[in-house]
C-alpha cells in the first residue's frame, strides 16, 4: 500500500465516508462543465448513482 493510502487510512476518513444507501444532505455540486447542480432538485425524489472524480 502506498504512503498516501496509509496516511488517508490513519486520518480516519473512512469512518466519515458515504456508503451505498446513505443519504446526502441538500447539496449543490459541480458538473463536468463546472456548472452548479442542485442534487435534490435534479433528482426530484428519484435515486441516483453519483461518482466523484479527483480534479486535475
Amino acid at each position: 500500500m502506498n504512503e498516501a493510502t496509509v496516511n488517508l487510512k490513519k486520518s480516519g476518513i473512512e469512518e466519515s465516508a458515504k456508503s451505498a444507501g446513505d443519504f446526502f444532505d441538500d447539496e449543490v455540486l459541480l458538473d463536468l462543465d463546472s456548472k452548479t447542480v442542485d442534487l435534490h432538485q435534479l433528482l426530484d425524489g428519484k435515486t441516483a448513482i453519483i461518482s466523484f472524480y479527483r480534479g486535475s
